[in-house]
Protein backbone atom coordinates (compact mmCIF):
# COMPACT_ATOMS: atom_id res chain seq x y z
CA UNK A 1 0.00 0.00 0.00
CA UNK A 2 1.25 3.32 -0.91
CA UNK A 3 1.78 6.04 1.45
CA UNK A 4 -0.77 8.03 -0.47
CA UNK A 5 -3.52 5.48 0.19
CA UNK A 6 -2.51 4.78 3.41
CA UNK A 7 -3.41 8.48 4.41
CA UNK A 8 -6.16 8.80 2.69
CA UNK A 9 -7.04 5.08 4.76
CA UNK A 10 -6.78 6.62 7.91
CA UNK A 11 -8.49 9.84 7.24
CA UNK A 12 -11.27 7.65 5.91
CA UNK A 13 -11.14 6.02 9.60
CA UNK A 14 -10.98 9.22 11.55
CA UNK A 15 -13.74 10.94 9.87
CA UNK A 16 -15.69 7.75 10.60
CA UNK A 17 -14.48 8.28 14.05
CA UNK A 18 -15.37 11.29 14.42
CA UNK A 19 -19.04 11.23 13.04
CA UNK A 20 -19.51 8.33 14.93
CA UNK A 21 -18.56 10.20 17.98
CA UNK A 22 -20.52 13.40 16.86
CA UNK A 23 -23.43 10.94 16.71
CA UNK A 24 -23.13 9.63 20.41
CA UNK A 25 -22.84 13.27 21.49
CA UNK A 26 -26.42 14.04 19.72
CA UNK A 27 -27.70 10.88 21.25
CA UNK A 28 -26.33 11.91 24.14
CA UNK A 29 -27.62 15.56 24.24
CA UNK A 30 -30.55 14.39 23.14
CA UNK A 31 -31.47 11.90 25.04
CA UNK A 32 -30.42 13.63 27.79
CA UNK A 33 -33.40 16.51 27.18
CA UNK A 34 -35.86 14.34 26.10
CA UNK A 35 -35.41 12.25 29.61
CA UNK A 36 -35.54 15.44 31.91
CA UNK A 37 -38.42 17.51 29.94
CA UNK A 38 -40.61 14.25 29.36
CA UNK A 39 -40.21 11.96 31.30
CA UNK A 40 -38.59 13.02 34.77
CA UNK A 41 -41.48 14.54 36.46
CA UNK A 42 -39.21 15.26 39.84
CA UNK A 43 -36.36 17.75 40.68
CA UNK A 44 -33.95 17.90 43.83
CA UNK A 45 -35.28 20.26 46.31
CA UNK A 46 -32.83 21.85 49.57
CA UNK A 47 -35.62 21.34 52.19
CA UNK A 48 -37.85 18.54 51.04
CA UNK A 49 -35.20 16.65 48.97
CA UNK A 50 -37.26 16.06 46.17
CA UNK A 51 -40.15 17.37 44.72
CA UNK A 52 -42.37 17.66 41.63
CA UNK A 53 -41.37 19.78 38.70
CA UNK A 54 -43.93 23.01 38.11
CA UNK A 55 -45.81 23.00 34.43
CA UNK A 56 -44.01 19.56 33.78
CA UNK A 57 -46.64 17.96 31.06
CA UNK A 58 -44.71 14.67 29.98
CA UNK A 59 -44.50 10.35 31.11
CA UNK A 60 -44.21 8.82 34.47
CA UNK A 61 -43.92 5.82 34.47
CA UNK A 62 -45.96 4.71 31.99
CA UNK A 63 -48.94 7.15 31.83
CA UNK A 64 -49.11 10.85 31.28
CA UNK A 65 -48.38 13.26 34.24
CA UNK A 66 -49.20 17.21 34.39
CA UNK A 67 -48.62 19.70 37.16
CA UNK A 68 -49.56 22.83 37.50
CA UNK A 69 -47.92 26.27 37.99
CA UNK A 70 -47.03 24.90 42.14
CA UNK A 71 -46.03 21.12 40.78
CA UNK A 72 -49.22 19.68 41.68
CA UNK A 73 -50.45 16.92 39.76
CA UNK A 74 -54.01 17.47 37.85
CA UNK A 75 -55.22 15.74 34.70
CA UNK A 76 -54.56 16.02 31.66
CA UNK A 77 -57.22 18.17 30.37
CA UNK A 78 -57.54 20.15 33.41
CA UNK A 79 -56.94 23.87 32.21
CA UNK A 80 -55.08 25.96 34.83
CA UNK A 81 -54.00 25.29 38.35
CA UNK A 82 -56.02 23.03 41.33
CA UNK A 83 -57.89 25.67 43.02
CA UNK A 84 -56.64 24.74 46.52
CA UNK A 85 -59.92 24.02 47.74
CA UNK A 86 -59.80 20.14 48.48
CA UNK A 87 -55.96 19.43 49.65
CA UNK A 88 -54.96 15.67 49.20
CA UNK A 89 -51.18 15.08 50.68
CA UNK A 90 -49.80 11.34 50.76
CA UNK A 91 -47.12 9.43 48.48
CA UNK A 92 -47.44 7.35 45.38
CA UNK A 93 -50.69 5.86 46.46
CA UNK A 94 -52.75 9.37 46.55
CA UNK A 95 -50.57 10.60 43.78
CA UNK A 96 -52.02 8.10 41.49
CA UNK A 97 -49.61 5.72 40.69
CA UNK A 98 -49.30 4.51 37.26
CA UNK A 99 -53.39 5.72 36.88
CA UNK A 100 -54.14 8.87 34.82
CA UNK A 101 -54.80 11.53 37.37
CA UNK A 102 -58.65 11.93 36.13
CA UNK A 103 -58.66 8.47 37.26
CA UNK A 104 -57.52 8.63 40.75
CA UNK A 105 -59.35 9.30 43.73
CA UNK A 106 -58.69 12.59 44.50
CA UNK A 107 -60.13 14.11 41.08
CA UNK A 108 -62.84 11.37 41.32
CA UNK A 109 -63.58 13.06 45.17
CA UNK A 110 -63.07 16.69 43.64
CA UNK A 111 -65.40 15.73 40.87
CA UNK A 112 -68.40 14.00 43.34
CA UNK A 113 -68.00 16.74 45.73
CA UNK A 114 -68.93 19.68 42.15
CA UNK A 115 -65.38 20.39 40.74
CA UNK A 116 -62.69 17.89 39.99
CA UNK A 117 -60.12 21.22 39.62
CA UNK A 118 -60.94 22.08 43.62
CA UNK A 119 -59.03 18.22 44.48
CA UNK A 120 -55.07 19.48 45.28
CA UNK A 121 -52.78 16.66 44.59
CA UNK A 122 -49.73 17.68 46.67
CA UNK A 123 -48.71 14.29 47.04
CA UNK A 124 -45.05 13.14 45.60
CA UNK A 125 -44.15 9.50 45.05
CA UNK A 126 -41.88 7.74 48.03
CA UNK A 127 -42.40 10.86 50.63
CA UNK A 128 -43.31 9.87 54.21
CA UNK A 129 -44.91 12.23 57.04
CA UNK A 130 -42.23 14.58 57.76
CA UNK A 131 -42.20 15.57 53.67
CA UNK A 132 -45.68 15.73 53.47
CA UNK A 133 -46.29 17.62 56.32
CA UNK A 134 -43.53 20.02 54.70
CA UNK A 135 -45.52 19.66 51.64
CA UNK A 136 -48.52 20.22 53.54
CA UNK A 137 -47.68 23.36 55.47
CA UNK A 138 -46.28 24.56 51.56
CA UNK A 139 -49.91 24.59 50.27
CA UNK A 140 -52.38 25.77 53.20
CA UNK A 141 -49.87 28.86 52.99
CA UNK A 142 -50.92 29.45 49.56
CA UNK A 143 -54.09 28.58 49.97
CA UNK A 144 -56.45 27.54 53.54
CA UNK A 145 -58.60 24.21 51.84
CA UNK A 146 -61.75 22.92 53.36
CA UNK A 147 -60.08 20.18 54.18
CA UNK A 148 -56.94 18.11 54.25
CA UNK A 149 -57.01 14.05 53.35
CA UNK A 150 -53.91 12.07 54.23
CA UNK A 151 -53.27 8.83 52.77
CA UNK A 152 -51.39 6.40 55.38
CA UNK A 153 -49.56 3.93 53.48
CA UNK A 154 -48.00 0.98 55.04
CA UNK A 155 -44.23 1.98 54.45
CA UNK A 156 -45.17 5.03 55.87
CA UNK A 157 -44.31 4.02 59.80
CA UNK A 158 -40.83 2.07 57.81
CA UNK A 159 -39.80 4.98 56.37
CA UNK A 160 -39.69 7.45 58.88
CA UNK A 161 -36.35 7.71 59.07
CA UNK A 162 -35.94 7.28 55.13
CA UNK A 163 -37.46 10.49 53.54
CA UNK A 164 -37.68 10.34 49.46
CA UNK A 165 -34.48 11.68 47.69
CA UNK A 166 -34.02 12.76 44.26
CA UNK A 167 -31.75 9.53 43.09
CA UNK A 168 -34.22 7.37 44.17
CA UNK A 169 -37.09 8.75 42.14
CA UNK A 170 -34.56 9.15 39.18
CA UNK A 171 -32.92 6.22 37.54
CA UNK A 172 -30.11 7.65 35.83
CA UNK A 173 -29.27 9.67 38.94
CA UNK A 174 -29.57 6.99 40.79
CA UNK A 175 -26.96 5.03 38.41
CA UNK A 176 -24.61 8.17 38.29
CA UNK A 177 -24.14 7.63 41.72
CA UNK A 178 -23.67 4.52 42.22
CA UNK A 179 -20.56 4.92 39.30
CA UNK A 180 -19.84 2.14 37.21
CA UNK A 181 -18.96 1.82 33.13
CA UNK A 182 -20.12 5.38 31.63
CA UNK A 183 -22.22 6.24 34.88
CA UNK A 184 -22.57 9.78 34.15
CA UNK A 185 -24.11 8.30 30.25
CA UNK A 186 -27.80 8.70 30.19
CA UNK A 187 -27.71 6.62 26.66
CA UNK A 188 -25.95 4.07 28.45
CA UNK A 189 -28.63 4.17 31.31
CA UNK A 190 -31.70 4.11 28.65
CA UNK A 191 -30.29 1.27 27.08
CA UNK A 192 -29.73 -0.91 30.41
CA UNK A 193 -32.79 -0.17 31.69
CA UNK A 194 -34.42 -0.99 28.54
CA UNK A 195 -32.39 -4.36 28.77
CA UNK A 196 -33.26 -4.69 32.24
CA UNK A 197 -37.37 -4.44 31.39
CA UNK A 198 -37.02 -7.19 28.20
CA UNK A 199 -35.28 -9.77 30.55
CA UNK A 200 -38.51 -9.47 33.18
CA UNK A 201 -40.47 -10.05 30.54
CA UNK A 202 -38.53 -14.01 30.63
CA UNK A 203 -38.85 -14.24 34.27
CA UNK A 204 -41.46 -14.53 36.98
CA UNK A 205 -42.87 -10.94 37.78
CA UNK A 206 -42.21 -9.68 41.31
CA UNK A 207 -44.55 -8.15 43.38
CA UNK A 208 -43.82 -4.71 45.32
CA UNK A 209 -44.19 -6.67 48.54
CA UNK A 210 -43.47 -9.92 49.68
CA UNK A 211 -45.71 -11.81 52.46
CA UNK A 212 -42.90 -13.05 54.51
CA UNK A 213 -41.56 -9.32 54.87
CA UNK A 214 -44.70 -7.69 56.07
CA UNK A 215 -45.05 -6.49 59.07
CA UNK A 216 -47.03 -8.04 61.17
CA UNK A 217 -46.47 -6.95 65.43
CA UNK A 218 -46.39 -3.04 65.54
CA UNK A 219 -44.62 -1.45 66.82
CA UNK A 220 -42.05 -4.64 67.70
CA UNK A 221 -41.18 -5.54 64.08
CA UNK A 222 -40.28 -1.82 62.55
CA UNK A 223 -37.16 -1.25 62.15
CA UNK A 224 -35.08 0.53 64.71
CA UNK A 225 -36.13 4.30 65.32
CA UNK A 226 -38.89 3.72 62.87
CA UNK A 227 -41.71 3.53 65.83
CA UNK A 228 -40.31 6.94 68.09
CA UNK A 229 -39.76 9.38 64.23
CA UNK A 230 -43.19 8.28 63.46
CA UNK A 231 -44.59 9.18 66.36
CA UNK A 232 -43.06 12.23 66.08
CA UNK A 233 -44.10 12.97 63.31
CA UNK A 234 -47.63 11.94 64.34
CA UNK A 235 -47.66 14.46 66.84
CA UNK A 236 -46.31 17.28 64.79
CA UNK A 237 -49.32 16.09 62.13
CA UNK A 238 -51.73 17.26 65.24
CA UNK A 239 -49.89 20.05 65.68
CA UNK A 240 -50.48 21.43 62.11
CA UNK A 241 -53.89 20.75 62.04
CA UNK A 242 -54.43 22.76 65.44
CA UNK A 243 -52.35 25.66 63.88
CA UNK A 244 -54.37 25.95 60.46
CA UNK A 245 -57.75 24.79 62.06
CA UNK A 246 -58.30 22.86 59.55
CA UNK A 247 -60.17 19.39 59.50
CA UNK A 248 -57.28 16.39 58.42
CA UNK A 249 -58.97 12.93 57.66
CA UNK A 250 -56.29 10.67 57.74
CA UNK A 251 -57.49 7.31 56.20
CA UNK A 252 -55.45 3.74 56.12
CA UNK A 253 -55.01 2.56 52.67
CA UNK A 254 -55.46 -1.07 52.68
CA UNK A 255 -52.77 -3.09 50.69
CA UNK A 256 -52.87 -5.94 48.94
CA UNK A 257 -51.87 -9.06 51.61
CA UNK A 258 -54.22 -7.39 53.77
CA UNK A 259 -57.23 -8.03 51.22
CA UNK A 260 -56.35 -11.18 49.27
CA UNK A 261 -53.72 -13.43 51.53
CA UNK A 262 -54.53 -12.81 55.34
CA UNK A 263 -57.29 -10.21 55.98
CA UNK A 264 -57.05 -10.78 59.57
CA UNK A 265 -53.52 -8.96 59.26
CA UNK A 266 -54.70 -5.42 61.10
CA UNK A 267 -51.24 -4.64 63.16
CA UNK A 268 -51.15 -1.41 60.65
CA UNK A 269 -54.88 -0.35 61.42
CA UNK A 270 -54.25 -1.54 65.08
CA UNK A 271 -51.01 0.83 65.65
CA UNK A 272 -53.07 3.58 64.27
CA UNK A 273 -55.49 3.38 66.27
CA UNK A 274 -53.25 3.31 69.14
CA UNK A 275 -52.40 7.08 67.73
CA UNK A 276 -55.68 7.91 66.79
CA UNK A 277 -56.88 7.34 70.10
CA UNK A 278 -57.69 10.82 71.85
CA UNK A 279 -56.39 12.47 68.52
CA UNK A 280 -58.05 15.85 67.40
CA UNK A 281 -57.84 13.83 63.69
CA UNK A 282 -60.43 12.70 62.05
CA UNK A 283 -58.74 8.69 61.37
CA UNK A 284 -60.54 6.85 58.87
CA UNK A 285 -60.46 2.70 58.07
CA UNK A 286 -61.49 1.54 54.57
CA UNK A 287 -59.99 -2.33 54.78
CA UNK A 288 -63.50 -3.40 55.50
CA UNK A 289 -65.17 -2.16 52.55
CA UNK A 290 -61.58 -3.33 50.36
CA UNK A 291 -62.20 -6.69 52.24
CA UNK A 292 -65.91 -6.43 51.31
CA UNK A 293 -65.21 -6.34 47.28
CA UNK A 294 -62.17 -9.09 47.41
CA UNK A 295 -64.00 -10.87 44.48
CA UNK A 296 -62.43 -8.63 41.77
CA UNK A 297 -59.20 -6.75 41.51
CA UNK A 298 -58.59 -3.44 42.79
CA UNK A 299 -54.79 -3.27 43.06
CA UNK A 300 -52.74 -2.66 39.65
CA UNK A 301 -51.03 -5.74 38.15
CA UNK A 302 -47.53 -6.90 40.34
CA UNK A 303 -48.29 -3.97 42.72
CA UNK A 304 -49.09 -4.87 46.58
CA UNK A 305 -49.82 -0.69 47.18
CA UNK A 306 -50.93 0.88 44.03
CA UNK A 307 -55.10 0.76 43.40
CA UNK A 308 -55.78 0.18 39.62
CA UNK A 309 -59.39 2.08 38.40
CA UNK A 310 -61.95 -0.05 40.16
CA UNK A 311 -59.73 0.27 43.53
CA UNK A 312 -59.70 4.14 42.99
CA UNK A 313 -63.41 4.46 42.32
CA UNK A 314 -64.26 2.64 45.15
CA UNK A 315 -61.86 4.29 47.51
CA UNK A 316 -63.54 7.82 46.22
CA UNK A 317 -67.06 6.95 46.81
CA UNK A 318 -66.51 5.27 50.17
CA UNK A 319 -64.11 9.11 51.11
CA UNK A 320 -67.06 11.44 49.79
CA UNK A 321 -69.44 9.43 52.15
CA UNK A 322 -66.91 9.73 55.19
CA UNK A 323 -66.24 13.25 54.54
CA UNK A 324 -69.88 14.12 54.35
CA UNK A 325 -70.98 12.48 57.73
CA UNK A 326 -68.04 14.53 59.43
CA UNK A 327 -67.95 17.61 58.09
CA UNK A 328 -71.49 18.23 59.05
CA UNK A 329 -70.44 17.68 62.20
CA UNK A 330 -68.53 19.72 64.74
CA UNK A 331 -64.93 19.33 64.53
Amino acid sequence: MTSAKRRELLLNIGLALGMFLAMCVVAELGLRYVLLSKYNPFQPDAELGVRLKSDFDGTYPRVRVRTDHFGRRVPGDQEGDATGRYLFVGDSVTFGFSMPAGESFPALVGELLGNRADATVAAVPGYNLEQVLALARESVRRVRPDFIVYGLVVNDVGSALSPATYEGLDPHAARAREGGFLAQSAFVAFVQRRLNRLSLRFGEPETEQRSDNVVREYPEDLPPGADEAFRAQWLELERFQGEVDVPVFVFVAPFAFQVYEEPGARGLQNYIDGLCAGSNLVCLDPLELFLANSERPLFTGGSSYHYNQDGHALLADWLVGQLGDSLAEPH
